[in-house]
């Protein structure tokens, strides 16, 4: 999981948004209400046709803009429930929220990565069952 994630209040203006996603190595950020809850995600893609239109700077805001009900993981979920919830949504990420109550994010996952961590598991059960070392996997 990683920690480098980007969100914004619900009630910020277009505008605000459009620098954020300008300001971020990532393409998509997270919307959370005035208490920290997941609400949804927006990416450039998401906003394309709006992001350029100065005169809707003032009228569009993070909530009217977001995906609603995000795809979501709860930390200490398993690899495979992770890839289950990437699969299903079919993005490239999914943020990990502390729990379902609070639905506060906490990180970031990759697909790339966590299939990378997935297989190194894979590995390391294999090497277990057969009685043998474990392979050193940075």
């Amino acid at each position: 999981m990683s920690t480098d994630f980007h969100t914004v209040p619900d009630h910020t203006r277009i505008d605000l948004i459009r620098q954020t996603l300008l300001e971020t190595p990532e393409d998509h950020i997270f919307v959370v209400d005035a208490e920290e809850m997941l609400i949804g995600s927006l990416s450039f893609t998401d906003i394309k046709d709006v992001i350029f239109e100065s005169g809707l700077d003032q009228l569009i805001n993070a909530r009217d803009a977001a995906r609603p009900k995000p795809a979501y993981i709860v930390a200490g979920d398993s690899l495979e429930h992770a890839l289950a919830m990437m699969d299903t949504s079919g993005l490239a990420y999914i943020p990990v929220v502390d729990d379902e109550a609070s639905m506060r994010v906490l990180g970031i996952l990759h697909h790339r990565r966590l299939l990378a961590e997935y297989n190194r598991a894979l590995i390391e059960e294999h090497a277990e069952e057969h009685g043998e070392q474990k392979p050193k996997v940075k």
